[in-house]
């Protein structure tokens, strides 16, 4: 059997920014391609963003490689990811962390930074209409 291997190392997760400069190809051609091929699922933060993972970028890289290079058409690709990519590869993960875990640890760090922010604005809000109430009363504005 034929194994396909590809070593992600870099990151856990990708944006979709370094993945358009990555594969070369343009934010419309993505957004179809997760339209129509399942096995591409970004992750969509809070925020919006989505970040894909490496075995996200290993579909990318065997589609564009189907569509683009051997300009199969879209069916006959959707046949052989679902056929090929299930029996044929494997994903190498770097010897660190689970992807996950870093990932999590890292959005629950950003989530709880967030939720401080939010805290302090509704608290200096509270100050400042305070303020602009005494200003009133005393007829200082």
């Amino acid at each position: 059997m034929n194994i396909e291997t590809i070593e992600i190392t870099k990151h856990s997760h990708y944006h979709v920014n370094e993945v358009l400069e990555r594969f070369d190809i343009k934010p419309y051609i993505l957004r179809f391609w997760e339209s129509e091929f399942e096995q591409i699922k970004p992750i969509v933060s809070d925020s919006g963003q989505k970040l894909y993972t490496p075995q996200d970028l290993f579909y990318i890289k065997k589609i564009k490689k189907l569509l683009l290079e051997d300009k199969l058409p879209i069916q006959k690709a959707k046949l052989i990811v679902d056929k090929d990519i299930s029996e044929k590869t494997q994903i190498v993960h770097p010897p660190h962390e689970p992807a996950t875990k870093t990932f999590q640890a890292s959005l629950f760090q950003s989530q709880k930074q967030f939720h401080e922010i939010a805290a302090v604005k509704k608290r200096l809000k509270v100050a400042q209409d305070l303020i602009a109430s005494i200003k009133r009363k005393n007829s200082w504005i």
